[in-house]
């Protein structure tokens, strides 16, 4: 047991936290190779190591009136009109159950929703059936608000890509607009928020 520690505080002093956290992310693709059944908690597991905070929008695009008419369902079916949200700082995040990017990135969202719940729309949108969701929502433990589409989206928000997220400030002007994962509770998002409530 001795022996085991010295090597690793050996390997430890030896290695940059780079070269660290480089050595671990190979042991985890050829343990998904090796094992197919982990490569979804792998890609998981590394994608929340390599998180980033998001870039701000230095050209913020203006939401116009007609991108407000499309409407979300909650968990239990009731319909809710987007346009209920206008002139109020929205965090609005489309995902999937089967998404690992999107999964890595939720611990961040949780995090940043228990901070900004109270002021600040969470819209946590998914395209799949309601009991696919609260399966995943009960298993994960997560309890921010997540709403399912009700007919199409508006066109601004539309995307591809998985996970797509936009941070709108109560003017309607679009702070953030980040496809792929990112790190939500960093201090960039945080402060920019806190600029938002300060208005």
């Amino acid at each position: 047991m001795i022996k085991i520690k010295e090597k690793i505080t050996n390997y430890l002093n030896k290695k940059s936290i780079i070269g660290v956290v480089s050595d671990i992310v190979f042991a985890l693709l050829i343990i998904a190779l090796l094992i197919p059944s982990s490569r979804k908690e792998i890609i998981v597991g590394v994608k929340k190591i390599l998180l980033f905070q998001p870039g701000i929008e230095k050209n913020t695009q203006e939401l116009q009136p007609d991108d407000y008419q499309w409407a979300i369902q909650d968990l239990d079916g009731t319909m809710i009109p987007f346009s209920s949200f206008q002139a109020k700082i929205v965090f609005l995040n489309t995902w999937a159950t089967w998404c690992p990017h999107c999964i890595a990135e939720f611990p961040g969202i949780q995090r940043l929703y228990n901070e900004y719940g109270t002021r600040v729309e969470f819209i946590i949108l998914s395209h799949e059936k309601p009991a696919t969701v609260r399966a995943f929502l009960e298993k994960e433990g997560y309890d921010f608000p997540v709403y399912l589409t009700y007919g199409n989206i508006a066109e601004v928000f539309d995307s591809r890509s998985l996970p797509t997220t936009f941070l709108i400030s109560q003017e309607g002007k679009i702070l953030i607009n980040k496809k792929g994962s990112a790190r939500w509770d960093g201090e960039k998002v945080k402060n920019l928020l806190d600029a938002l409530l300060s208005k």
